[in-house]
């Protein structure tokens, strides 16, 4: 069985114990919080793409490291991923409505 992007051997480990993958290039990055950061980026492992959207936490030193928390999936299931974000979205924008009694 091949490692895949939920496979604990498909990220290499840093340093700190971190998992890490083999390249990444950060899409975009947002704070969740003064300590963390979600951070949406494009991952490499043995020649195939992922995307990935994790929460990081500032370091002593002020870098941001990797969490557990978060997803990856492969470029085809960004189509679903977004589909799911636009619902959420619809949902939370018809829920505020009815909070807020407007129509």
């Amino acid at each position: 069985m091949s490692a895949g992007p939920t496979d604990s051997r498909f990220h290499r480990q840093s340093g700190e114990g971190e998992n890490m993958p083999d390249e990444r290039d950060l899409v975009h990055s947002f704070d969740r919080s003064a300590t963390e950061q979600v951070q949406v980026s494009l991952s490499k492992y043995k020649g195939k793409t992922y995307a990935d959207i994790r929460i990081y936490y500032k370091a002593d030193g002020g870098e941001y490291r990797p969490t557990k928390k978060g997803i990856t999936v492969s470029p085809a299931q960004l189509p679903e991923l977004g589909e799911a974000i636009r619902k959420l979205m619809e949902k939370v924008a018809g829920s505020e409505q009815r909070e807020s009694g407007r129509p």
